[in-house]
């Protein structure tokens, strides 16, 4: 028995949007998870380092932890039982911490995260001295955005350190 024609055309056409329907459904998974990854990446690509945050509110770096103590290190290492502290993980790109000149020297910060751009201010590291530290307010690309003469300069990470504290 032969089916008519337009019960042929209605099967293929059921066929057809049942088939985009899938695609566009898996299509945006896909995109969920490469949009998530890329958030990921760019928090990954952050300096990172652990933190304890002792219940007075000072913060120190992260050295170890026991079962009832951390050992953390301010300019000395020490130990805090963990029930007056807690530990978190601090991220650069969150707007944490300190940055300072690795060398000795001077070098420019910038109006925005490029090199061609306008100098707001120059982070300075004399030798024989402690560097001068700056507030990290944030990263990007490989570029720290940082607080300097009550401005916002950005500096390249290759010339310089990202900290959770300034200790010198």
């Amino acid at each position: 028995m032969k089916k008519p024609l337009a019960f042929t055309l209605v099967a293929v056409g059921a066929l057809a949007l049942a088939c985009a329907a899938v695609f566009l459904y898996e299509r945006s998974k896909v995109a969920l998870i490469i949009d998530d990854e890329v958030a990921w990446d760019l928090r990954d690509a952050s300096p990172r380092k652990k933190v304890i945050i002792i219940n007075g509110g000072e913060v120190a770096r992260y050295v170890s932890e026991d079962e009832t103590s951390y050992t953390g290190d301010i300019q000395d290492t020490f130990t805090v039982p963990k029930k007056e502290a807690e530990v978190e993980t601090w991220y650069a790109c969150d707007g944490k911490g300190i940055v300072y000149l690795s060398e000795p020297g001077e070098m420019p910060a910038y109006a925005v995260p490029d090199s061609l751009s306008d100098v707001v201010g120059k982070l300075e590291h004399i030798e024989g001295y402690c560097p001068e530290t700056y507030s990290c307010k944030g990263y990007k690309d490989g570029w720290f955005a940082i607080e300097i003469n009550g401005d916002t300069g950005y500096v390249r990470e290759g010339y310089v350190c990202w900290d959770v504290i300034d200790s010198f």
